[in-house]
């Protein structure tokens, strides 16, 4: 019943239910075996009161009653009803022979009101009346009723059978424990029921709604009529009463048998699970059997084993399969059988004597059972090593290995005995693939397989065709072809990219389910085997064969099976063998076995042509096996934690310090660099780990060479990894370049077979031990002292000083001002720095703004008035001061004029006039006296010290007479002294008695003089008076003169000689009054004194009494002015520059006075100007003041003198500055370029001779246990019984010796290399972007240092049919895209590429550079920069979107594009590449240009089979490759009803981006857009990807031109002022120039434009500026950059800034001579063609015609021939018969040319000399003549071999000469042997070792050949043997080493 007709409500209530639910039928069987038809009842109470007292009953007429009490039903409460049953007394079931239809009532009351009763009707079955499969078909298990009587006699006939098949009779069932012995007993059942003559028939006729009347066993067989069920149920019967366990089997409208023939049964009674009956009754397992019932009533003869058969095919019809009941298991469940029925009277047993059947079983066939073990799963926490494990496996569903879809990949095979195929193939037997073979079309099974066992008629058509080597598909002959064609271009792509196999031959399918309630099965393959497809032969076109590869087990399904489903298959970790490969039948018995409890899982017996990614087993088992020792790398641990956990980050590599510090010999490079190159490959030698950055065209390649090379240099080992061999084989190929392909040893997994591996072997072992270079190291000095001359001047020029300036900062910074300078003070040079000079200027810039409130100061009427305080006070006090100096200076002013009146000079009108005037006032009111004799007397000094003199004379004689008069009278003073002298002088002479006499006598006569005048008086009196004598001598001569000068003060006798002095001793202060004077005036003191004197009229007291009121008032008005200016000062200052202050002064203060109001503005200038003079920065105020000029004029004009004094400091301090001259830096340059090309080379071989002197020399026999001697054996067998692992396991230490670096895949690495082994030094990987983490991690452990090279811009892994094996809570430990990713993700140390190299033209990089590196790529601009190299082709086609999903018409456009440039001569030089968006896409294109060019064989070959042949392909596989010429085929666009899908396919993805990106940058020089889909199509509002929105804009680039610039793009584009002058120079010379060429940081600092081609530059200058110096070593200045410019066809030029600011004039001429030589030699190049070269005509008509020229790559050995300009003579026959004067003539030419072409061949001379005499060809009498002249002349020869001799000046110059000459156009024959064993010898030292006819081929190029002709075959094979024979080189086979 429905749920809703199980719901009833109560009677009584609104608020109480009850659910009630029973089956609908019942039968005795149900009852026998306690199968109750009650299902469920359930009581609810709805309401808010409590039911007490419930009873539910189940009652009836035939009915037992059923009872439940429930004491208490609380409200709201639901109650379970559990104990009912509905059941029937059993003896009313037994006897019921037909269906009838009773009811049963259910009640409900609640004590003895009855709340519900209603009937229920019920179907109560007949006996024998089962009730089907809706309900409990395991009931069918009771009408087996194996203890039914009758079932003996059919017991003992099979034991007959039994005894006569195997010779016993024994029923024995499992006692033997042989599953054949069990087939054998059920066989014998079946014989013996087929003996019982049954007959098939309809089922008994019923009336039942449900199931099926069931003919009992006994009825059976006594009526002999049965239906499938019957005989199925029979056949059950018979086989349990013999103890054998019976199986059920029932299909749609279908019935069978089966017996299991182990004893065992099912773990459920009923199992849906067909599959398991196929399992185990599969060959192998043989663990079951099925027999089809109905073949007992057939009256056919059919066999036990073909009843098996049908049987078997029921069960492959999966959708009609019901179920299974295995009896046994029913029986375990309590499913009893039926008991037999007693007869009642009346009724009577009908029995019929049927139809009898022969037997015709006449065996039975034998199956095999093998032994199997079980093993268990441990379960593990999961780790970041498991989910590596995981991603390596791939358990998504996109993965066919797990789940295989029938598709293009898939080719099904009809398969019959798939043991025997896998055994012809292992045997070595092709096979060609037919189509279906019959008429009727094949069709899958629902599980999307095709089954062949439905098709068991052609069983032996099949098994036919494998003898006769011929498979046939399930696929229709075209659908067979395309499958063929697309899994053979797939497994080819596979191959090329990736070196790995991905086409098996699938023996074996698993039948899966993800869960058990999955519906859709999954088909994974079990066994693959290794096949590849040969094109050619077959109905089909391709031959399958294995490849020498082993055949294995999918151990992604195996995994699969133990992680997810518990299974464990390691019983298959090493397969079970037989005599030709596997066991195919073991194997797949095995997984039966694992998989039978499997619900729908089985094992089918397929086999499939397929293509699988089957290439990461042995990485996962790699990490699973060593994920301990794995776990010990630091990166790898670091990975794990999510933590760095490395120290590489702290000691960084610069390149500009490793540019001035390591010489050359302390690394190796051997391949052209740049900085970012250099710093990644010294890193990487010192061992760092770190990112690598490779941007697209970056020199990836040539770094990690660099990289290799400089390691092995420094001793370390080296593991190189790639994924794709193409990008493993460009570095390999740039290794064996430089010589180190001996001593590297590549296993890629496409070449790793073990004669390529012992043959690198072999090869490393003899190689040859050269000596190392003598002149190594003294080149590497001399370089190295090269580079430091470079590096000094340009550090010297643009190193910061401690300032903070260069010296280039310096001289830019004042070039690019055009103000005049400001001398800067040197005080301020002293602490100056480029901050400070920042600040003054931005301090001066300031005055703007203040000018703007103040006004100008040098038109301000406040100018003369600097306030330094602007308090109100202040101000206050200013203003009042103003109006009182205005006051005093004009009351100063008034007296000024009546004092100079006075006086008769003016007064200065200053603070020092005023001051002189007090001054002067106040020395005439305090001198005594004063006469104008006196101003003269101030200034004659000498009379001035007469006088002063005279006066000290007057003073002494006063003092002295007033001394005598004081102790003697006053007539003393009249005493004669001469002649008291005289007295006194007599007496002493006298003797000593009369002395005394004479004394007393006289001193009696002075006592009138004085009383007691004793003899001391005596001399007293003598001194005195003469003294007094003396001075009044001197006064006479002076009295009149003293009279004159002091008047009164000088009366004689009344002298007043104080007070004179007084006045003398104020006259020198008088004198500097005047001289005071004098200078204020500039005017004499004598004439100031005169006028002095002059003024003072009459008496000097009167004078002063006349004018001391005036002079008084000017005083104190002076006093008054100054005191008020003082105190104008106190707050401001007046500056008072003008001495007439009357007229200035005065009128300012006015001013001032009556702009007092604008005191507060003026004062905010005030204080910026004080600021700034205090910063020393006062000359920059009086600039502004005197000069009118602005803040921002004078910032200019102060920073232009600062720089103009530092940069002299600069060059003045420095040598090199001092004395730099660019053309001698140049010359430096140039020797340097040639040191480091010479220096380059020597190390090639430098590292080479250190290589191989770490190699064994093999002088001495090996003992055979030793490594060498292990090697050497398998080199010699072959390595016969060995394996590649094994022979590397066996040479540890050897290997490191003879092959120190190793190129690998990581799939190579992990099947090759023992973890256990020596870790490598170094690992780099490659294209490190593409590389999941989960396939890097096992190649990291076996290195201690890592360089992850990739760029992240680029492709990343490409996972789009796979899934991450990770749930949601794992994904904190789950990985990112890629190794790269992860390792940028843990801030790993990283380097950047950022020098792009490939395009040749900046437009082809340019929009990756700008949407994809945010500008960081250094690109170089072409001289035709102003037009773009990419352009779009607009196609006029449709998008075939619902078909093919391809467009036809881009594709046609393009092969005509590629037809038209391979037809042309010019264009067909370009190599080129062609680029889709799809595979589709690109497979049109492929067929479409195959067979265009297939009418073309020139053309196809030109394509094909160049050196650069044309590759097709998508954005999925196009990284790594790069052509000339790129044509795009976009492919989307407008479907044919012109609408345009969103959905681009890949780019719609995450990470579309990155390859439109990879897509668009492959191009060298062109690329061409073809595009059917237009930008403004692409609407971005219908989509987000990243991708879709790159595409459109680069679509619009294709056709503008012009990339949008992100913000980060933008450069400071601003040219130096150097460039700006160079410009303006160029530009008045009437040239168009640009400045900052480029779009990139790189730039060309000056472009000419070419006059004649205004879209292409005539020459590009390249300044020393910041671009230079910011590149960072001398190699990328001086080599790397130029060199590239030139490759882009520039013309360069250097200008040195030192050149330009001292030798200006003499550059510009050099620049504009330069130019006139480029234009000049460019219409030289024009005209050449039509000049006539006589000496190459002479060449050029006897040029091998097999031989094409070309230009030879610069070296040092090669040179340009010279040709002898020599005249021809019109004469024809004179060299026939010579005269004297054609014989001196022919002799002259013959020295000439000998002198200028030596060497020079005896051929070459004979065919010069006709060219000359005008002949027409060389005959025996021209040869006679030239070989007599020659003997004639004085030179050498020597012997050319078959050509003759050679010609040489002198033997000296022939035994030094080691040249080779190009460009000569001579034939093979006529070039000297020794030119082409020079040419031979440089070949072979550039590549140390090389294949003997790539020798010869590079010989000849380097001769200038490009081609290789006979002649030129034999000319180098002749050198070759000169060479080996004379100990230069060494033949090793096919190999020429140097020795």
């Amino acid at each position: 019943m429905s749920k809703e007709e199980c719901n009833f409500k109560i009677n009584g209530t609104d608020n109480g239910t009850l659910y009630f639910d029973y089956l609908p039928c019942l039968n005795y069987s149900m009852q026998h075996n306690h199968c109750n038809s009650f299902i469920g009842c359930v009581l609810k109470n709805d309401g808010d009161t409590t039911w007490n007292d419930i009873e539910i009953a189940i009652d009836g007429e035939m009915f037992t009653p059923s009872t439940v009490h429930i004491d208490v039903v609380s409200a709201g409460a639901n109650i379970e009803v559990k104990d009912l049953s509905i059941n029937v007394e059993p003896s009313l079931l037994i006897e019921l022979t037909e269906g009838i239809t009773s009811k049963f009532t259910l009640l409900l009351k609640q004590g003895l009101e009855c709340l519900f009763a209603k009937e229920f009707p019920i179907q109560l079955m007949a006996y024998d009346q089962w009730t089907g499969l809706a309900i409990s078909p395991e009931l069918l298990a009771s009408f087996v009723t194996p203890n039914y009587p009758l079932l003996s006699k059919v017991s003992v006939a099979a034991s007959k059978f039994l005894e006569r098949w195997t010779g016993s009779s024994a029923l024995d069932e499992y006692q033997s424990q042989n599953p054949n012995r069990v087939r054998m007993q059920v066989a014998a059942i079946y014989e013996a029921l087929r003996s019982e003559a049954l007959v098939y028939a309809t089922p008994p006729a019923s009336f039942e709604e449900y199931g099926q009347r069931i003919r009992t066993v006994d009825k059976v067989l006594n009526e002999k009529l049965a239906t499938c069920v019957d005989l199925s149920v029979l056949f059950a019967s018979c086989l349990e009463s013999i103890g054998i366990n019976p199986i059920l089997v029932l299909t749609k409208g279908h019935c069978f048998v089966g017996a299991w023939l182990v004893n065992d049964s099912f773990n459920k009674h009923v199992s849906d699970d067909g599959s398991f009956l196929l399992k185990s009754s599969s060959d192998g397992l043989n663990e079951i059997v099925v027999v089809e019932a109905t073949c007992l009533t057939s009256s056919t003869p059919v066999s036990f084993d073909e009843a098996v058969s049908l049987a078997k095919n029921h069960l492959f019809e999966e959708q009609n399969f019901d179920c299974f009941i295995d009896v046994c298991r029913a029986r375990i469940n309590g499913i009893r059988p039926l008991p037999l029925r007693i007869q009642k009277e009346g009724n009577w047993i009908i029995e019929n004597e049927g139809v009898e059947h022969d037997n015709a079983t006449k065996e039975v066939k034998q199956y095999n059972r093998y032994d199997l073990s079980v093993y268990d799963k441990s379960d593990l926490k999961v780790t970041k090593m498991m989910l590596w494990e995981r991603k390596l496996l791939d358990f998504s569903l996109r993965n066919n290995l797990l789940n295989m879809r029938l598709g293009k990949k898939i080719i099904p095979l009809v398969s019959f005995s798939i043991d025997r195929l896998e055994d012809f193939l292992q045997d070595g037997k092709s096979f060609q693939v037919y189509p279906f073979p019959l008429e009727e079309k094949s069709k899958p099974e629902l599980n999307g397989m095709f089954n062949s066992e439905k098709y068991f008629r052609l069983e032996e058509f099949i098994k036919n065709g494998l003898m006769n080597n011929k498979l046939y598909s399930f696929k229709e002959d075209d659908d067979l072809k395309n499958a063929l064609k697309y899994v053979y271009r797939t497994s080819r792509t596979s191959m090329e990219e990736n070196g790995a196999n991905n086409l098996f031959l699938v023996l074996g399918v698993l039948k899966w389910y993800e869960t058990e309630r999955s519906e859709q099965p999954r088909l994974a393959p079990i066994l693959l085997l290794p096949i590849e497809i040969i094109r050619g032969g077959g109905l089909a076109g391709y031959t399958i064969r294995t490849r020498d590869e082993e055949i294995a087990l999918n151990i992604t399904m195996v995994e699969l099976l133990k992680q997810q489903h518990d299974i464990n298959l390691s019983a298959l970790d090493e397969l079970p063998k037989d005599e030709h490969g596997v066991d195919v039948p073991k194997i797949l018995t095995i997984i039966r076995d694992k998989i039978r409890d499997k619900k729908g899982w089985d094992v089918l017996n397929e086999s499939i042509i397929g293509l699988f990614s089957f290439n990461k087993f042995i990485m996962w088992n790699d990490i699973h096996s060593n994920s301990d020792k794995i776990l010990e790398n630091d990166i790898i641990s670091s990975l794990v934690d999510g933590k760095l956990k490395i120290n590489d980050a702290e000691d960084k590599t610069d390149a500009r310090e490793l540019d001035r510090e390591k010489k050359p010999e302390n690394y190796t490079i051997p391949v052209d660099v740049d900085s970012s190159q250099f710093e990644a490959v010294i890193d990487s030698g010192e061992g760092r780990s770190f990112i690598l950055y490779g941007p697209p065209g970056t020199g990836k390649s040539q770094t990690i060479t660099n990289m290799i090379a400089n390691a092995l240099y420094q001793g370390r080992r080296v593991l190189f990894v790639a994924e794709k061999m193409a990008a493993l084989s460009v570095v390999q190929s740039r290794l064996e370049k430089i010589g180190l392909a001996p001593f590297c040893l590549e296993l890629h997994s496409n070449k790793a077979t073990k004669t390529h591996f012992l043959n690198q072997m072999d090869e490393a072992m003899n190689i040859s031990h050269p000596h190392s270079q003598e002149d190594y190291r003294h080149i590497s000095d001399e370089l190295y002292d090269k580079r430091q001359e470079l590096i000094r001047y340009i550090e010297a020029l643009h190193t910061k000083k401690s300032f903070g300036l260069s010296l280039y900062d310096c001289i830019t910074s004042y070039l690019s001002i055009s103000e005049e300078e400001i001398e800067a003070d040197q005080n301020i040079l002293t602490n100056i720095t480029n901050r400070k000079i920042n600040e003054y200027q931005e301090r001066i810039k300031r005055l703007d703004t203040i000018f703007k409130v103040s006004g100008n100061p040098a038109t301000s009427s406040l100018k003369i008035l600097d306030i330094k305080d602007g308090s109100p006070k202040s101000e206050q006090l200013l203003r009042e001061q103003i109006n009182d100096c205005r006051d005093s200076l004009t009351v100063w002013k008034k007296n000024k004029d009546r004092f100079s009146a006075c006086w008769g000079f003016n007064l200065q009108e200053t603070k020092e006039g005023i001051n002189w005037v007090k001054s002067f006032y106040e020395y005439l009111i305090n001198v005594p006296y004063f006469s104008s004799e006196l101003f003269l007397l101030a200034i004659d000094g000498r009379k001035m010290q007469q006088i002063k003199n005279a006066v000290e004379a007057g003073i002494q004689k006063e003092n002295l007479t007033k001394e005598l008069t004081i102790a003697y009278t006053s007539e003393v003073m009249k005493m004669d002294v001469a002649q008291f002298e005289g007295e006194w002088n007599s007496i002493m002479d006298k003797w000593f008695l009369p002395r005394f006499f004479a004394k007393r006598a006289f001193f009696k006569k002075m006592s009138g003089y004085k009383s007691g005048f004793d003899e001391s008086d005596t001399d007293t009196v003598i001194s005195r008076l003469k003294e007094c004598a003396r001075n009044e001598a001197t006064l006479q001569t002076v009295y009149d003169e003293l009279s004159k000068l002091f008047g009164t003060l000088a009366y004689y006798g009344m002298e007043q000689w104080i007070s004179m002095k007084d006045v003398i001793e104020k006259i020198p202060e008088m004198m500097e009054l005047i001289k005071e004077l004098s200078d204020a005036q500039n005017v004499s003191v004598e004439e100031i004194a005169t006028l002095m004197a002059k003024a003072v009229k009459g008496n000097w007291s009167a004078f002063i009494k006349d004018n001391q009121e005036c002079w008084k008032e000017i005083v104190i008005s002076g006093e008054q002015t100054l005191s008020s200016i003082e105190k104008i000062n106190s707050v401001a200052s007046l500056e008072l520059t003008n001495n007439d202050w009357c007229n200035t002064l005065l009128p300012s203060l006015v001013m001032l006075q009556e702009n007092e109001g604008k005191f507060v503005d003026w004062y905010l200038w005030c204080r910026e100007k004080q600021e700034i003079s205090n910063l020393g920065l006062s000359n920059v105020v009086t600039y502004i003041i005197n000069n009118y000029k602005t803040g921002e004029q004078a910032s200019k004009a102060f920073v232009k003198g600062v720089y103009h004094k530092l940069g002299v400091e600069i060059i003045n301090n420095d040598e090199e500055l001092r004395f730099f001259n660019g053309l001698l830096f140049e010359e430096t340059i140039d020797k340097y370029r040639k040191l480091t090309s010479t220096f380059q080379e020597i190390s090639k071989k430098e590292l080479f001779c250190k290589l191989a002197a770490n190699i064994p020399s093999m002088t001495m026999a090996a003992y055979e246990t030793s490594e060498v001697g292990i090697l050497k054996r398998n080199v010699k067998n072959g390595g016969r019984g060995t394996s590649i692992r094994k022979l590397i396991d066996q040479i540890p230490n050897l290997l490191p010796k003879l092959c120190p670096c190793m190129l690998m895949s990581p799939i190579s690495v992990a099947q090759y290399l023992d973890l256990n082994n020596e870790k490598f030094d170094l690992v780099i990987f490659d294209e490190a972007s593409q590389m999941p983490t989960s396939e890097s991690v096992g190649t990291i452990a076996r290195g201690k240092s890592l360089v992850v090279v990739g760029d992240p811009k680029q492709m990343p892994p490409t996972s789009f049919f796979s899934t991450s094996q990770v749930d949601e809570e794992e994904a904190d430990i789950d990985d990112m895209d890629s190794i790269l990713d992860d390792c940028i993700s843990l801030s790993m140390p990283s380097r950047y590429l950022a020098w792009h190299y490939r395009s040749k033209h900046e437009s082809l990089i340019s929009f990756s550079n700008s949407q994809y590196y945010d500008g960081r790529l250094i690109t170089f601009p072409s001289i035709d920069d102003q037009v773009s190299k990419v352009s779009l082709r607009k196609i006029d086609g449709v998008y075939d979107k619902g078909k093919t999903r391809s467009n036809m018409a881009e594709a046609m456009a393009i092969v005509e594009e590629v037809k038209k440039r391979l037809s042309d001569v010019e264009l067909s030089k370009y190599s080129i590449g062609i680029v889709s968006f799809s595979k589709v896409q690109q497979n049109l294109i492929e067929d479409l240009l195959c067979e265009e060019l297939a009418k073309y064989p020139k053309l196809e070959s030109l394509a094909f089979e160049s050196d650069e042949p044309i590759f097709i392909k998508n954005l999925e596989n196009v990284q790594g490759d790069e052509r000339d010429v790129i044509l795009f085929s976009v492919g989307y666009g407008p479907d044919k009803n012109g609408k345009v899908s969103m959905n681009f396919g890949p780019l719609n993805n995450e990470g579309g981006e990155r390859r439109l990106n990879v897509a668009v940058s492959r191009a060298r020089y062109e690329m061409v857009v073809f595009s059917t889909l237009r930008s403004e199509q692409i609407d971005l509002k219908r989509t987000q990807a990243s991708g879709v929105e790159g595409l459109k804009k680069f679509l619009e680039f294709a056709e503008k031109g012009t990339a949008p610039v992100v913000s980060s793009n933008v450069y400071d584009e601003t040219p130096s002022s150097i460039s700006t002058n160079i410009a303006e120079v160029l530009t008045k010379k009437g040239y168009t120039v640009k400045l900052n060429v480029g779009h990139s940081q790189f730039k060309v600092d000056v472009a000419v434009v070419n006059p004649k081609n205004p879209q292409e530059y005539l020459l590009g200058i390249l300044c020393d500026g910041y671009n230079y110096y910011s590149t960072k070593t001398v190699r990328d200045r001086e080599i790397v950059q130029p060199t590239v410019l030139k490759l882009l066809h520039w013309n360069i030029m250097h200008i040195w800034t030192l050149d330009w600011i001292v030798r200006q004039e003499e550059v510009i001429n050099l620049i504009f001579q330069r130019l006139d030589d480029i234009q000049n030699n460019r219409l030289n190049e024009v005209e050449k063609p039509k000049i006539a070269n006589l000496a190459k005509d002479a060449v050029v008509s006897n040029i091998d015609t097999t031989i094409e020229k070309e230009e030879v790559s610069n070296n040092p050995l090669c040179v340009n021939y010279d040709f002898a300009n020599l005249n021809a003579l019109d004469r024809y026959n004179d060299v026939y018969l010579p005269g004297v004067s054609e014989r001196d003539t022919l002799k002259s030419q013959l020295i000439k040319l000998i002198e200028i072409e030596q060497p020079i061949t005896s051929g070459l001379m004979y065919k010069r000399i006709v060219k000359l005499w005008g002949l027409t060809r060389v005959t025996n009498r021209v040869q006679t003549i030239v070989d007599t002249l020659l003997k004639e002349i004085s030179l050498y020869r020597s012997d050319n071999g078959d050509n003759g001799y050679v010609c040489w000046k002198d033997k000296d110059f022939a035994d030094q000469y080691t040249l080779f000459r190009v460009n000569s156009l001579r034939d093979i024959q006529d070039i000297p042997y020794v030119e082409i064993e020079n040419a031979m010898k440089y070949a072979l030292v550039q590549q140390i070792a090389i294949d003997k006819e790539d020798l010869k081929r590079l010989t000849a190029q380097q001769l200038g050949f490009t081609r290789k002709g006979c002649n030129i075959d034999d000319a180098t094979r002749y050198v070759l043997c000169r060479l080996a024979k004379n100990g230069f080189a060494e033949l090793q086979g096919d190999k020429v080493c140097m020795k």
